[in-house]
């Protein structure tokens, strides 16, 4: 499963919406069906300005169900920690 993440900055000119790296991260954390974690915070590579990806890898054995997803980034001043997001699900 490859997750992309899309940095946009829309506080330094309202109105307009820009690809923005942070200063810090982004990274992500993963979460099983049960909410526990299946993916520590982990850094994830920078594909172009504003563009992050990371791979997760499951096993045949993995849980079946829905898996979450939380993002952090910081811009030196500010951090910012999104809500838990449906990253996919494995089914039966």
């Amino acid at each position: 499963m490859v997750v992309t993440l899309y940095v946009i900055n829309n506080t330094t000119t309202p109105g307009h919406r820009y690809p923005h790296n942070p200063a810090v991260g982004p990274a992500i954390q993963v979460f099983k069906p049960d909410n526990t974690e299946f993916l520590a915070s982990t850094t994830m590579p920078q594909v172009e300005t504003g563009i992050f990806t990371y791979v997760i890898h499951t096993e045949s054995n993995s849980p079946i169900g829905p898996y979450s997803g939380i993002f952090t980034a910081s811009n030196d001043i500010v951090e910012m920690i999104s809500r838990k997001y449906h990253l996919f699900t494995i089914l039966p």
